[in-house]
């Protein structure tokens, strides 16, 4: 039975007692059909978190996994807590591994992340045609005369980049805010990799899940996001004072701060982004939220920032861009 049908038939039939056998049969079933597991995680966390547990080392699970990382996030947090604590963990590393070399892909995507230097060229190095071709004018050179010493390389460079990323894991951020906040968080940890970064969740309160100065592996910080539950107020302040902090020991830094604008406890967060720079706010959008957009325009404007909308991964690389080279 799939899973539609599954839902019709307890929806139609709602005082006969669920057949947890029938449910178990079709998330079987549906190793291949991550839509088909969440949907059925909506009428039994346990048993779907039984048969994912299962399944952990399935190819046929793994790829699927893979294929759609932000689907895979969405089963995680709505069957993570269902698990044992050994399949949580595991499930949980696997989709860490997964959001990295997303991350990796985005980054890849991203415009100018590295900066090109001017070397002797040794093969085989991209090179200089315009500078190359000036160098051996100068010389009076004809082409039968060029050797690799005429030719100016080009050598890449990862440019060193530091930033506080913020999160924000309250109430109004569940389901696919959530999940594209946590591959936004681990593609711009991974951008700023060879510099220095802190990541900060608040909800009610503000919670430092790496500090400046501390060598902690992507993965490790990616783990720590997708365990974020978005419950309780938002303190967006103190957020931002938190952010501040982690910003004086950075030095110089761009904060990038993920949320969907809406705060109601803590204060005003504007008093805090005034004396910020470089405060850069990523609105994560799900419903028509005007009042949260205008709260992320105000912000980036008090910081001295730029705002940013994104409503699918595929938004992530042009929003890094923006960010990071501008």
């Amino acid at each position: 039975m799939k899973p539609q049908e599954l839902h019709e038939k307890i929806h139609l039939d709602s005082r006969v007692p669920i057949d947890y056998s029938l449910i178990e049969r079709a998330a079987v079933s549906s190793i291949s059909d991550i839509d088909s597991l969440i949907s059925l995680a909506g009428i039994s966390r346990d048993v779907v978190a039984r048969v994912v547990s299962d399944n952990l080392r399935n190819p046929i699970f793994l790829s699927e996994v893979e294929i759609k990382p932000e689907k895979g996030v969405r089963l995680y947090r709505a069957i993570r807590w269902n698990m044992n604590e050994r399949a949580r963990r595991m499930f949980r590393a696997i989709l860490s591994r997964i959001l990295v070399k997303e991350g990796i892909r985005l980054y890849s995507a991203m415009r100018g992340k590295h900066r090109m230097r001017k070397v002797d060229y040794s093969p085989p190095m991209d090179f200089s045609l315009e500078d190359t071709l000036e160098k051996i004018v100068e010389k009076s050179k004809r082409i039968d005369e060029v050797s690799y010493e005429d030719i100016v390389g080009l050598e890449r460079r990862d440019l060193r980049r530091s930033a506080v990323i913020i999160i924000d894991s309250s109430g109004s951020m569940t389901g696919k805010k959530m999940t594209l906040a946590s591959i936004l968080a681990a593609s711009v940890a991974y951008a700023v990799r060879f510099g220095d970064y802190s990541v900060i969740a608040f909800s009610d309160r503000a919670e430092v899940l790496k500090s400046a100065g501390k060598k902690v592996r992507v993965e490790e910080i990616v783990e720590k996001i997708l365990d974020l539950s978005p419950i309780g107020y938002t303190n967006m302040r103190e957020a931002l004072i938190a952010a501040k902090r982690e910003r004086d020991m950075l030095g110089e830094c761009k904060y990038v701060l993920i949320t969907d604008g809406n705060y109601n406890v803590g204060g005003d967060p504007l008093e805090i982004a005034r004396n910020m720079r470089m405060l850069n706010v990523v609105r994560i959008e799900g419903r028509r939220d005007n009042v949260g957009r205008i709260n992320c325009i105000k912000i980036a404007e008090a910081g001295k920032g730029r705002v940013f909308e994104v409503n699918s991964i595929s938004r992530i690389p042009e929003v890094l861009s923006n960010i990071f080279m501008n």
